[in-house]
């Protein structure tokens, strides 16, 4: 072959080339926010995607966390990746009725996409289960990975939906949504809801989903929707074999987070800044057996007392038990618990946990038996950081807290002790999308139910103190009802407008009531921070069941020589007015630290207690505040948990005026618990500073309970302990 033989076959093959390369169809990313990359038909390789790369028939794109982009093909026509989903891109150009179109089919594996069919294009979205397509229109299509349980969403024209081994269609229009699940044809169509809103905005970027709403003049529902054209469909729909899924008489959930949507939302919860308390847990070895030891001493009016306990315990995937065998000191010298009296025996059990899902994976069950700490219901506006050990006592209360949620529905139970079954309540609450709705009723059956510290009495003698049983019955019975709404919801900021209300019922009249109205809960970047209004009347305080409850429930007064008991309501005048208000702040400022505060201030005139003897309402002001920093081993590597707090209850109220740091309702400490450091082996220890009435006992051994602060009245406790894995 000449020189210009070649190079006229050079000059063929190279035209032929840019022939075949110019005919080819291919998207362009016009837009690119985080992480994805891509592989090349041809290759088996991953490479980086970047802004303005062009994406060829038959590659395959996958997204990651916070990750959002726009390709773009044709005329104005646009496809929308989000994050964490992968999905293989075909193009090629076909003939419709004489008019060149591009035919686009998505493949998506997992995660979401949303297609615009504008001008001359056909596009198919297909997964596992599932097809939705549109010559002219706007769709979203979300799938479960394992499942391939497959949601469409239309958000502009017509989209023709249907599961993948069948052939019959469901036609869908702008505004309406169907769930394909394996082997089932699409479920009735049913309208967007802000849940779906939601979700759509979390992949394909607020600002777009809402642009495109307004532009098809879609108006979310909530999930049960209040239209009566959307009512009609339901239940017309549902009557029909295979167009929807009927349980118990309810339509089944078109989005449900627990499966479709739950690992993208818990992988967005785990990468977004968030505020997350930490809290202290048992479970420190890899072991499924345990023991600790744990040495403490309590200094209270110049007395010590040592207490010395070993606690093995046994866990398994689903259960956890522990036992304890004590030996302490009380006002009579070191010795074991009498475990003739119920209570003492009861102590032997120091825990009992067990938790596991509930109807699948929509929900989860626990169930906690044993003392408990910082249990608040609800907003708090009732029980707040209760606590159901007595500080007058040895024995640990056998307590119980019990957990379910179920989807949008979850209830809390609580049993302060099983011996003395007087304190309990329940509280259940909804939240359906952005509104919510709570509910809760807690009594303590009989607050002269002893004077809190009759059984394994520690630092007092309890010869003197009035009996309760020839007391006639002092019941407390609260109900509770609050509602709000998310003012704001995305996953940047939440804002929730709340109105609370409880009240106290005493022979079958009001007795006293608080409102929390209105409050508010902003959610920054992890910042959490809100404030209320607080009005309180008659004998009910704003956290009734607080965490010094159980000492204070019930007080022995000094009056005249001669002992006499009152309870927390009780010693306030039914007159009592007044007005407050509250805030709190929480946030994590760094990897593996909290800070949790809250105050609460009184303020106008209020007719506080009984023992303001004044004609007209004093100015006697009740504050309440706690300030806690918690830290694990994010920040501090040997630390499996740290906290340091202070907190006052009810100040100004117990006693009657007291002073900020001095008063039964104040606690100050912190508490260290190491992760294994050599031999399996874990440090704890802790040091708390409180206040019990506890004055010097006389010569007849009479208590001098006085119902003042009394400088022998500071108690001191601290401990300290090992624990090691075994087995």
């Amino acid at each position: 072959m000449n020189r210009s033989s070649y190079l006229f076959a050079l000059f063929i093959i190279g035209s032929g080339l840019f022939g075949v390369c110019s005919g080819q169809q291919f998207f362009e990313v016009s837009l690119l926010e985080g992480t994805a990359k891509i592989q090349r038909s041809q290759k088996r390789t991953w490479e980086d995607l970047a802004l303005g790369k062009k994406i060829y028939d038959n590659d395959i794109v996958e997204t990651f966390f916070q990750t959002r982009i726009i390709l773009s093909f044709g005329e104005r026509n646009v496809i929308i990746l989000g994050s964490n989903s992968k999905l293989l891109l075909n193009i090629v150009k076909s003939e419709e009725g004489g008019e060149e179109i591009l035919d686009v089919s998505v493949t998506l594996f997992s995660g979401g996409v949303f297609a615009k069919a504008v001008s001359k294009s056909f596009i198919s979205i297909y997964t596992a289960n599932a097809v939705a397509t549109t010559g002219k229109g706007a769709v979203s299509a979300i799938v479960e990975e394992k499942t391939g349980e497959t949601g469409f969403q239309v958000i502009g024209g017509d989209v023709q939906a249907r599961n993948i081994a069948q052939q019959e269609a469901l036609n869908l229009n702008s505004g309406q949504t169907t769930m394909v699940f394996p082997g089932k044809e699409p479920t009735a169509p049913l309208y967007i809801t802000y849940r779906h809103v939601a979700v759509l905005k979390h992949f394909f970027g607020s600002e777009y989903i809402d642009s495109e709403l307004a532009s098809a003049g879609i108006q979310p529902t909530d999930d049960r929707g209040s239209t009566n054209r959307r009512n009609f469909a339901d239940g017309f729909m549902a009557g029909k074999p295979g167009q929807g899924r009927v349980e118990g008489g309810f339509q089944k959930r078109v989005f449900t987070l627990n499966r479709i949507y739950e690992s993208i939302l818990e992988e967005q919860q785990k990468n977004k800044k968030q505020y997350t308390p930490i809290k202290k847990t048992g479970y420190l070895f890899d072991n499924n057996a345990a023991v600790k030891f744990t040495s403490s001493f309590a200094m209270s009016n110049a007395a010590l007392y040592p207490a010395f306990t070993i606690v093995p315990s046994y866990s398994l995937s689903f259960m956890d038990i522990g036992l304890r065998f004590s030996v302490a000191s009380n006002y009579e010298g070191l010795g074991v618990h009498q475990f003739s009296e119920t209570a003492g025996f009861m102590d032997l059990i120091h825990h009992f946990d067990l938790g596991f899902p509930v109807s699948g994976d929509k929900g989860f069950f626990k169930l906690s038996i044993g003392s408990f700490e910082n249990l608040t219901l609800g907003s708090g506006l009732v029980v707040n950081r209760l606590t159901n050990k007595n500080d007058y006592s040895l024995y640990h209360p056998l307590g119980f807290t019990g957990t379910v949620t179920l989807e949008d529905i979850s209830a809390n139970i609580f049993v302060s002790d099983f011996v003395r079954f007087g304190i309990l309540g329940a509280h259940v609450s909804w939240k359906p999308i952005i509104y919510h709705l709570g509910a809760g009723y807690y009594f303590d059956l009989n607050q002269y139910d002893g004077a809190g510290f009759d059984k394994g009495a520690r630092f007092v003698y309890p010869d003197s103190i009035p009996p309760a049983d020839s007391l006639p019955q002092s019941s407390a019975h609260v109900y509770e009802v609050d509602i709000g709404m998310d003012l704001i919801s995305n996953f940047d900021m939440n804002l929730q407008l709340n109105c609370e209300y409880a009240q106290k019922i005493a022979g079958g009249a009001i007795d006293g009531y608080v409102t929390r109205i209105p409050s508010c809960k902003l959610v920054v970047n992890g910042i959490e921070t809100g404030a209320g209004f607080i009005v309180e009347a008659g004998r009910l305080l704003w956290g009734q069941f607080h965490s010094f409850y159980p000492s204070n429930r019930c007080r022995i007064i000094t009056e005249e020589d001669s002992l006499f008991l009152q309870t927390q309501n009780r010693s306030l005048q039914s007159e009592k007015a007044s007005r407050g208000f509250d805030v709190f702040f929480r946030m994590n400022p760094i990897p593996g630290m909290a800070v949790d505060a809250r105050y609460k201030q009184t303020i106008g005139k209020t007719g506080a207690t009984i023992a303001d003897k004044s004609d007209t309402l004093s100015n006697i002001a009740d504050f309440t505040f706690y300030l806690g920093v918690s830290v694990n081993q994010h920040l501090l590597k040997p630390i499996q948990y740290g906290k340091i707090f202070v907190s006052q209850e009810k100040g100004g109220l117990y006693y009657p005026g007291s002073a900020p740091f001095a008063s039964w309702g104040f606690s100050a400490g912190l508490d260290v618990q190491t992760v294994p450091l050599f031999f399996n082996l874990a440090l704890h220890g802790g040091l708390r500073f409180y206040y019990l009435d506890v004055s010097p006992v006389s010569a007849d051994g009479s208590p001098l309970l006085n119902n003042r602060i009394d400088i022998g009245d500071n108690t001191v406790e601290f401990n300290l302990g090992v624990a090691r894995g075994v087995l």
